[in-house]
């Protein structure tokens, strides 16, 4: 192989980085925006007491939702955007029974 052929092997692994990087960065807004209401729906659905299921559901609804994306977010890192989602849940309720 060529030193052209790496360089230009290797420019291109790194345009895909980026532009996957980018996509991660871009859908992550609209994935948290939409994963508050996954969240108020399940919580409905399921009641309080049932965490686990919960989370099976709304994980389940994100896969098919975003299929591609999903596969770039671990459980993990899906499992800490669903309890931020609940703790501003948890706020908006919250200040809403304040006023």
């Amino acid at each position: 192989m060529e030193l052209n052929e790496i360089i230009s092997l290797s420019l291109l692994a790194v345009f895909i980085i980026v532009l996957i990087v980018r996509m991660i960065a871009e859908k992550e807004f609209d994935v948290r925006s939409w994963l508050l209401s996954a969240v108020i729906l399940a919580e409905k659905e399921f009641g309080s007491g049932t965490g686990s299921e919960k989370l099976k559901s709304v994980y389940e609804k994100f896969i098919a939702y975003f299929p591609i994306f999903s596969l770039f977010v671990s459980f993990d890192t899906f499992s800490r955007w669903v309890d931020i989602s609940l703790d501003y849940m948890r706020e908006a309720l919250a200040e809403e029974e304040e006023s």
